[in-house]
C-alpha cells in the first residue's frame, strides 16, 4: 500500500509500515524522515520559525509599499495589484513547508480521530515511547477517510 494526500501544511504518506509527515509528498524525502522525538521537533520548529519570519517580513514590506503608494499618482493600480498578487504567491508557496517533516510508524499509533468538522487528531507513542499527538489540519477529504478507516483495519 502506497497512498498520499495533501493537507493545509504538507503532504501525508502511508506505506504498510510508517505514516509520514512531509513538506513535497516525495517518497524520497517520505523516507528520509527520522521518527518523531524531542530534537527533531525543536528542528521542525525552528525550521518552521525562520521561514515564518521570512515569509511575514515579505508581506510586511509589500504591505508598507502598497501603503506608502496608495495616494501616489505615479504608481499605478495594476502595480499595487501586482504586489499584493506577489505577497499572496508568497504566502501559498512557502505556507507548504510551514508543516513538520517526520515518520510515525503504523505500530505505534494508538487512535485517529476528527478533530473539528475538518482536522484529524493523531495519537501515537513518539521515539522514546512516550504518549504524543499530531494535530493534521484541512486534509484531503479521501485522505481524511482513509486514515480514520486506518486504525480500524
Amino acid at each position: 500500500m502506497k497512498e498520499y494526500f495533501k493537507y493545509k501544511y504538507g503532504y501525508i504518506n502511508v506505506d504498510d509500515e510508517n505514516l509520514y509527515l512531509t513538506n513535497s509528498g516525495n517518497w524520497q524525502e517520505a523516507r528520509e524522515t527520522e521518527e518523531k522525538t524531542r530534537a527533531n521537533e525543536n528542528r521542525n520548529n525552528r525550521r518552521i520559525v525562520a521561514i515564518k519570519i521570512f515569509v511575514y517580513v515579505v508581506l510586511g514590506a509589500i504591505c508598507i509599499f502598497v501603503l506608502k503608494n496608495l495616494g501616489k499618482p505615479s504608481v499605478g493600480f495594476g502595480v499595487i495589484g501586482l504586489a499584493i498578487f506577489l505577497g499572496y504567491r508568497v504566502y501559498k508557496v512557502f505556507s507548504k513547508k510551514f508543516g513538520s517533516r517526520y515518520r510515525i510508524p503504523l505500530q505505534k499509533i494508538t487512535k485517529i480521530s476528527a478533530q473539528g468538522t475538518v482536522g484529524l487528531r493523531i495519537d501515537f507513542l513518539n521515539a522514546n515511547n512516550e504518549p504524543d499527538f499530531e494535530i493534521i489540519e484541512e486534509p484531503e477529504f479521501r485522505g481524511r477517510d482513509f486514515l480514520l478507516e486506518l486504525k480500524t483495519k
